[in-house]
Parts: C-alpha cells; structure tokens; sequence
C-alpha cells in the first residue's frame, strides 16, 4: 500500500487484531467463504490492481 501511494513505509507497522480496541468484541475468525460467487463467475482484481484504481480516484 505504501508503495502504491508512494508513501514511506517504515511508519507502517504490523500488528494483530487482538492488539486492537474495538467498540464490540469480535470472533477470532471473520473471514469469509467466497466460493460459491468463485463458482458464479466473480473474478477480483489482486490487490495491488485494486490500490492502483483507488489510486486514480483520489
């Protein structure tokens, strides 16, 4: 991400989402199964593609 808005890395830092305040508690695993839009045809762009068009709209 950095590097897409040109912005100096060594101010990101990484960290875990237990290390984080949140304002309501939150399930260790919030990840999502997208198989089934997969199956229908959905196709992402890689992250690096979608930083780069958010790029160009701001």
């Amino acid at each position: 991400m950095a590097g897409v808005f040109q912005l100096p890395g060594d101010r990101i830092q990484p960290c875990l989402q237990q290390d984080i305040t949140m304002p309501a508690p939150r399930p260790a695993d919030v990840s999502l199964d997208s198989s089934q839009a997969f199956s229908l045809g959905y196709q992402p762009l890689s992250l690096q593609e979608e930083l780069e068009q958010l790029k160009g709209r701001i």
